[in-house]
């Protein structure tokens, strides 16, 4: 995870000073990583973010580049909560693919 910040001499001087500001970053690419963490720290006025500015700003890339739904009706597929915390609760939960 720290690779990243390495790679990133514009924002080196501001570093995470715990483990849930880095977190939330752990879900996107190194490149997206790289943004969100920027875009944190600018909404934080150029500080070091909260936790939960670098939480915001994750979920905002990841509603912009959501994946297409590629199933087909009436196909079953499993519910994986990984990445979406709106489906908390709810791991190996299976599904039928309706309109």
């Amino acid at each position: 995870m720290w690779v990243f910040f390495k790679k990133c001499p514009q924002i080196v001087d501001i570093l995470p000073t715990a483990e849930g500001q880095v977190r939330p970053l752990t879900k996107l690419e190194t490149q997206q990583q790289q943004e969100v963490w920027q875009q944190a720290v600018e909404e934080a006025g150029g500080k070091v973010p909260t936790g939960r500015v670098v939480k915001d700003a994750v979920q905002k890339i990841m509603e912009r580049t959501k994946v297409l739904n590629t199933y087909q009706v009436g196909e079953v597929c499993q519910i994986l909560t990984k990445d979406n915390p709106e489906l908390r609760g709810r791991a190996a939960v299976w599904q039928l693919s309706v309109k």
